[in-house]
């Protein structure tokens, strides 16, 4: 079997079926894994079920969790953690004919954390 443990997995369609099953097996794996889908419940029942990475993965308390959080938010210049939808708009303007010429670009979005 391959190890994706150092990579991100991307599962299109994973809320439900095969999809999910898929997502489910690589998240136990250790693997990174981002779940699109069509239809927001079932996604949201998938975000649900999986486990918090901090609490889990590196045994840390919520006390902690909490102190990350904030340490990371105090260093992001825009002062907060992101949301999906703060990513959504330039993932769908992306996807559209006006960024045909666009290839083979990694684009950072996250509140300006690199740069500060």
């Amino acid at each position: 079997m391959h190890s994706f443990s150092s990579r991100v997995v991307i599962i299109t369609g994973g809320g439900a079926g095969i999809g999910r099953a898929a997502a489910l097996k690589f998240a136990t794996q250790g693997d990174q894994v981002i779940v699109t889908g069509r239809r927001p419940d079932p996604l949201h029942a998938l975000a649900e079920e999986h486990t918090d990475f901090l609490a889990e993965r590196m045994g840390l308390s919520p006390t902690q969790i909490e102190g990350i959080k904030s340490d990371e938010t105090a260093r992001i210049p825009l002062g907060r953690r992101g949301r999906p939808d703060d990513v959504a708009e330039w993932i769908t303007s992306l996807a559209s004919s006006g960024a045909a010429w666009m290839t083979g670009q990694v684009i950072t979005a996250d509140g300006g954390l690199s740069v500060a």
